[in-house]
């Protein structure tokens, strides 16, 4: 018998390397990514509301901070690919909804809770602190950095972050090809009657189970028993 350690030295000299490959990225969750991921861009690219509410300037707005509600006027909108091209004066508002860009000219984004709203009428009722609720450009992350790091193993979080920066083929370790050999001629299949001097197989399906769980489903299974010729067979082979 050899120890653990030794068993995973053996292994480690006797495995193939795999080559990095190129796949599809809703193909690669579970598989570990072999190259740095840079940003191409800002996120987010423009600073956008992270509400639906009206985007405002906090200096027309900031008695409503104290308590004191505070009447301004509607002049226009910003939707979600929509954005709002004019430029926000004294006194003046826009509609916004979730996603949409904030022009340069507001800073605050109010909720529709926190407001009444009468024609072109706008009553901001509170207000917690300047800038509440907008989501500046290059928040997340900026161009240049690196995202996703080589020897990530992706989630569906990173597929995610990489279909959001364009990446549509991320270099990856194809799956290993695992052989599950099943030693013990006490064993019978778990859905079969067991004899005196017999055991029902269970750690053969915990295997399988946990390489499909893993990302490697077995290509080759084999029930051997203690037969040492068919041991030696299903190795070789």
């Amino acid at each position: 018998m050899v120890t653990i350690e030794q068993a995973t030295e053996i292994l480690k000299e006797n495995v193939a390397s795999s080559q990095p490959l190129r796949m599809s990225l809703i193909e690669s969750t579970g598989r570990t990514i072999m190259e740095d991921i840079t940003a191409p861009y800002d996120s987010p690219l423009f600073n956008n509301s992270a509400m639906d509410g009206f985007a405002v300037r906090w200096q027309d707005i900031e008695a409503a901070a104290g308590g004191i509600p505070v009447k301004v006027k509607l002049t226009g909108e910003s939707s979600a690919g929509h954005p709002f091209n004019g430029r926000l004066k004294r006194g003046e508002v826009i509609r916004i909804s979730t996603g949409a860009v904030v022009p340069d000219s507001a800073d605050t984004v109010v909720p529709v809770e926190d407001v009444m709203q009468e024609n072109q009428i706008i009553t901001i009722l509170q207000v917690k602190n300047k800038h509440q609720h907008v989501r500046f450009k290059g928040e997340e992350f900026t161009a240049g950095d690196v995202i996703i790091q080589a020897g990530t193993l992706l989630t569906p979080a990173h597929i995610a972050l990489l279909a959001s920066v364009g990446v549509d083929e991320p270099l990856v370790l194809p799956t290993p090809r695992v052989a599950l050999c099943i030693t013990g001629s006490e064993l019978v299949d778990h859905d079969q009657k067991t004899a005196f001097g017999q055991i029902r197989n269970s750690n053969g399906p915990m295997l399988h189970s946990a390489l499909l769980r893993d990302g490697a489903p077995p290509v080759f299974t084999a029930r051997l028993g203690d037969d040492p010729k068919r041991i030696a067979g299903a190795l070789e082979q």
